[in-house]
């Protein structure tokens, strides 16, 4: 039987220059970018993007990246003054402890490490 072992988001970037700075003050390394395609990589997180300038905001795009550390990250995040004003770092109901960002192209990344 096939085992699915990763997936990688693909996004789409009005401005593929602004949104490679913005997730390497993440951590984030460039792994390629060609002008018109790009990849970041974290640990073992990888984000492809795409440039489209007539991406519009009103397109909703969420994403979910499990992490290990995630009050450190968080703590990162914060320092950085780019934590979502209402996804602040939570323990939810589902045994998660969460928090979300936006990045440049208004896209919600939230974080999440499974409770103890």
């Amino acid at each position: 039987m096939p085992k699915l072992i990763s997936a990688i988001p693909y996004f789409l970037a009005r401005d593929l220059d602004e949104t490679l700075a913005f997730y390497e003050r993440l951590g984030f390394e460039t792994a390629h970018n060609d002008g018109d395609y790009a990849i970041v990589k974290r640990d073992a997180v990888e984000l492809h993007f795409g440039k489209d300038e007539t991406h519009r905001d009103e397109d909703a795009t969420l994403c979910r990246m499990q992490v290990e550390g995630i009050a450190e990250l968080y703590d990162e995040c914060r320092a950085l003054d780019i934590v979502h004003p209402d996804g602040v770092l939570e323990d939810k109901p589902w045994g998660a402890r969460e928090f979300s960002i936006y990045d440049p192209n208004n896209f919600l990344i939230t974080f999440f490490e499974p409770a103890n």
